[in-house]
């Protein structure tokens, strides 16, 4: 066992572990939650081996949770990239933003120090972090679910996305595969609409600038629920822009879900690939995308840790909220990464 679940101790009743296996079947606290009765009470089985139901520990912060140097480049909060305040995020703001116009609302920049919606890491071996090594480098971009806040590790529901992004580097690190991570929500704190697609369009941005700067780069950008939308959005748009664009990118989805998203979202890109990882335990979230560049895989029948909104700790089958806490899943995800890394079919 490893990741989140690895760090809950103690073995209890099955009894116990029952009780709060029911209660992991909610779905995340942003997503919908007019899931049919039926549905809602989908029972779910308990796993030989029992855990304790503790709360999970989480870090500080989503970036202290990162195992590879950070660098020092703090997070940001992207509403106060608005310099000139003129309640607009676009080029009167500089040229990092010369192709956005995000409108924002009330709550714009509002508490920098305590929330922030995107940051930037430093690569874990700069030196070889370039077009002249012998393998080419990797950035991994980590896109949580709604509600996440990366410096509030306990909104949302997608720590599971860092244990995954753990376990890419160490094994890239392993084969001499030099790498960087960016973290980021799934909307754009304080946009006066559309918080979802301005997010996809802010990360298309600085997508398109480091494939563009770095012609040896490859990107691997992994999505929990809504964060999923944000990786079909975001590849579909680049491929879409330049057919190179599609062999240097690897799309993950973990239950990918456009439930209450700002509009609804009908692009997927059409030659990159992408791991389709997702559940149907409660009915009607995760779906196969069925189509050619997507690999599908049903983790239905995996465990993870009770989801810390629902009081932490505990195994049972896996739902929307866990999905990216299960072992098996994680395993699967960093398994198909470092493989597209390595030139595997």
């Amino acid at each position: 066992m490893n990741g989140r679940a690895g760090r809950i101790a103690a073995t209890v009743a099955i009894i116990a572990v029952a009780a709060v296996a029911a209660a992991a079947l909610g779905l995340a606290f942003t997503d919908r939650t007019d899931a049919p009765e039926d549905v809602i009470a989908h029972l779910t089985a308990t796993p030989d081996s029992v855990t304790a139901a503790t709360a999970t520990p989480v870090a500080a912060t989503w970036i202290q949770a990162l195992r590879a140097p950070h660098g020092d480049v703090k997070p940001l909060l992207l509403s106060c990239l608005d310099v000139n305040r003129d309640r607009r995020l676009n080029a009167a703001d500089g040229t990092f933003a010369a192709s956005l116009d995000v409108p924002l609302g009330d709550g714009a920049c509002a508490d920098p120090a305590s929330h922030a919606d995107w940051w930037t890491g430093a690569p874990d071996d700069p030196a070889a972090y370039t077009c002249g090594s012998p393998r080419p480098p990797v950035l991994l971009v980590a896109v949580g679910s709604a509600g996440s806040d990366l410096l509030q590790p306990r909104e949302g529901e997608s720590l599971g996305l860092l244990d995954i992004t753990n376990g890419v580097q160490a094994r890239l690190r392993g084969e001499g595969v030099a790498s960087a991570v960016i973290l980021s929500t799934a909307a754009l704190f304080g946009a006066a609409d559309l918080p979802q697609t301005n997010m996809e369009r802010w990360l298309t941005l600085r997508l398109r600038e480091r494939l563009a700067e770095m012609p040896c780069l490859r990107a691997v950008i992994l999505g929990h629920s809504h964060g999923g939308v944000t990786v079909t959005s975001v590849t579909a748009a680049l491929e879409a822009e330049s057919a190179a664009n599609a062999p240097r990118m690897l799309g993950v989805l973990i239950d990918r879900s456009d439930a209450l998203y700002d509009r609804h979202p009908t692009g997927l890109p059409q030659r990159t690939k992408l791991v389709n990882v997702f559940q149907t335990n409660e009915g009607w979230h995760g779906v196969p995308l069925d189509i050619p560049n997507a690999a599908d895989h049903d983790e239905s029948a995996a465990f993870a840790p009770v989801a810390p909104s629902d009081g932490g700790g505990g195994m049972a089958r896996v739902g929307h909220k866990t999905l990216d806490d299960a072992s098996d899943a994680q395993q699967r995800i960093v398994d198909a990464v470092v493989a597209w890394v390595s030139g595997a079919p």
